[in-house]
């Protein structure tokens, strides 16, 4: 079990990197794109379509992330309410319905591919699978993140 954790702090730690990598294009982008609007008076079009696609990167890579450290958004009135078991059971029932929505992200986000498989974008000419294989790809970590979050609950509820 040791191994995996490795694996999973390994993938956890390149997967921040590739979060401030893309939040630095996107930064640098926005920022080409405004100095070159304002100060020479013509904007770059790609740039602005640069700083999208890494934000929808972005989004996904850190909505698998999160799943990890368990700290998306999320009601919590239960938590502070409840205790024990109680809280267990109803931490649990979160997590599986996260873990239902992201099976059917990874089924969407393939059947997605197919769909866009022959169009580029408008700007850049990027093929757009690029930029929608993030979405399969952060579903597939977002769900082996909340089963990992999943099977440690379990052991501690037979446990204890």
């Amino acid at each position: 079990m040791d191994y995996i954790n490795k694996a999973l702090n390994l993938v956890i730690k390149v997967s921040k990197v590739i979060m401030v990598v893309l939040i630095s294009i996107m930064v640098l982008a926005m920022f080409f794109q405004v100095v070159t609007r304002y100060v020479f008076g013509a904007g770059i079009p790609w740039t602005e379509e640069l700083a999208r696609f890494s934000n929808v990167w972005l989004i996904f890579i850190g909505a698998s992330v999160l799943a990890f450290t368990d700290e998306h958004i999320k009601v919590t009135i239960a938590d502070t309410l409840l205790k024990g078991k109680s809280l267990a059971v109803i931490q649990t029932i979160r997590n599986l319905v996260y873990l239902a929505y992201s099976i059917i992200l990874i089924k969407v986000g393939i059947n997605s591919l197919g769909v866009v498989a022959s169009q580029t974008s408008p700007n850049m000419m990027m093929p757009m699978n690029y930029v929608y294989m993030v979405i399969p790809i952060g579903a597939v970590l977002t769900t082996v993140y909340i089963i990992v979050n999943l099977v440690p609950k379990r052991t501690e509820e037979n446990n204890g």
